[in-house]
């Protein structure tokens, strides 16, 4: 199955060892999140860069030769996540980075505001969204998939690891 783009989300998605993910499950998440990106073999991934998910989808993307594009809600989104995605390779090695708004939020309601309407633009701008999680996804990650799905009417898949 060839798909055309690929929009990736995760709870908690690879946690750094020694945090709330074995290394074990962590070896078990890489590695089905890597299978099923060859069996769907996306020729482009959208990646909106969360905890976790900034730091092993672009190697994966990068060890696939799968091209992707990160998709940032603001400037200074960067200043509130941890500095993996800037430790790595990841800005480098993307096809494309997007920033929503050249403004940053104010206030916390612009802030949430701003993360909706960059997960919706790569939910939409995708042929498929994938949602990522382990067999215990928080609540709030349970509601933002409830949520995107129900919202936005859109093809999505859910792997568990």
């Amino acid at each position: 199955m060839v798909i055309k783009s690929l929009a990736v989300f995760g709870d908690e998605l690879f946690l750094g060892v020694g945090q709330e993910l074995s290394s074990k499950k962590r070896e078990e998440a890489v590695y089905i999140v890597t299978e099923l990106f060859k069996h769907l073999k996306p020729e482009l991934i959208y990646i909106m860069p969360t905890k976790g998910t900034n730091t092993l989808i672009p190697p994966i993307c990068n060890e696939l030769d799968i091209p992707y594009i990160i998709v940032a809600p603001y400037k200074s989104f960067y200043d509130e996540i941890p500095n993996e995605i800037s430790d790595n390779e990841a800005l480098q090695k993307c096809k494309s980075f997007i920033v929503v708004s050249d403004s940053d939020p104010q206030t916390t309601k612009e802030r949430m505001d701003l993360l909706e309407e960059t997960t919706v633009f790569c939910a939409n701008t995708a042929m498929a969204t994938l949602f990522v999680h382990s067999h215990h996804p928080s609540l709030k990650f349970v509601n933002f998939m409830n949520d995107i799905i129900e919202k936005e009417n859109i093809r999505s898949w859910e792997l568990v690891y």
